[in-house]
């Protein structure tokens, strides 16, 4: 067992069942990965009649003889840790921000979108909906403002900041009423959409610690290699009773837990942008191992994006002490 990076127990179990996305071995050097497996014949097929386990042993064993053929070996597979407690799914190697940031720089714009359809060509049908349809903005929009307004004060002199807010449409106006200015921290150079930016939203390069009053993630934990590690770094940003919302969608396979139970190293989980997956108590839990954080609220919710259905993990917490 390993100690979890999203609840900090060590109660997670590994098994080499990822697999790399094109699109994510395309922008980001997976060479850093110390659990990646290669084929020097480029495809499992090369070995019939063998179990996976054998397959891969075989694979390593020439890779460590310096046996491989002449060509560049073909990324078999990665190594994901299950955390039987937090139900959190993540990859056993931690990418570092600066490993990832090309995976965001132009994230949604004309450059990503013609990146990934040149390696992942069915992504063409839907990259032009993809965080743009009316009806997923106004479905996450009208999520976020009835689950939060309840707990927000109904006017503050205070300042609310949105991590990862891109482009700040997925912000609700609800939201950004109840504040004197919202500010949005985002690695992309994704621009303030121009509905809200009439709305004292602007983006940041250097957001002052303890100034916050709210503080808001979505969408971003299933992105980063440490997400314990990045709400607590986030949390500077918060001042004493400040609260933090975070929001993540709900992806874990409900057969992720008897596979790493039974080692059933047949079935692979692909790696895209989402590097973690989770399921209704991950974030739940990982609030409750930081000290200094109080969850108030939870909830599991679908959401309507236009472009597919989803399910999404919604947690308001407190700063306290």
């Amino acid at each position: 067992m390993t100690t979890c990076r999203v609840c900090d127990r060590p109660s997670a179990s590994s098994l080499p069942v990822g697999v790399y996305a094109p699109f994510f071995s395309l922008r980001v050097d997976t060479s850093r990965d110390e659990h990646a497996l290669y084929s020097a014949r480029g495809a499992m097929r090369a070995l019939p009649g063998r179990s996976f386990a054998s397959r891969a042993r075989h694979f390593a064993a020439r890779k460590l003889a310096g046996l491989r053929a002449q060509r560049p070996p073909t990324l078999l597979r990665t190594a994901c840790n299950f955390c039987s407690r937090c139900q959190s799914l993540t990859l056993s190697h931690a990418y570092g921000y600066d490993d990832l940031k090309p995976l965001y720089a132009d994230y949604r714009s004309t450059g990503y979108d013609r990146d990934r359809i040149s390696v992942e060509p069915s992504y063409a049908g839907i990259a032009a909906r993809v965080g743009a349809d009316p009806v997923e903005r106004t479905s996450r929009n009208r999520g976020v403002a009835d689950f939060l307004a309840p707990l927000l004060p109904q006017q503050a002199m205070s300042l609310a900041l949105d991590l990862g807010g891109s482009d700040g449409k997925f912000i609700p106006p609800e939201v950004i009423g109840r504040y004197r200015e919202t500010h949005i921290f985002d690695t992309s150079d994704a621009q303030v959409d121009a509905s809200v930016r009439a709305l004292a939203v602007r983006k940041i390069g250097d957001p002052e610690p303890g100034r916050y009053a709210l503080l808001m993630c979505m969408h971003v934990l299933e992105h980063v290699g440490s997400p314990r590690a990045f709400v607590i770094d986030s949390l500077k940003y918060l001042e004493p009773g400040g609260l933090l919302y975070l929001e993540v969608p709900l992806e874990l396979d409900p057969g992720v837990e008897a596979q790493f139970t039974s080692r059933d190293v047949d079935r692979c989980i692909v790696i895209h942008e989402h590097i973690n997956q989770y399921s209704p108590q991950s974030v739940a839990r990982l609030i409750e191992s930081i000290d200094g954080l109080t969850l108030l609220k939870n909830e599991a919710a679908d959401i309507d994006c236009g472009w597919s259905t989803g399910r999404v993990g919604r947690y308001l917490a407190q700063r306290v002490g």
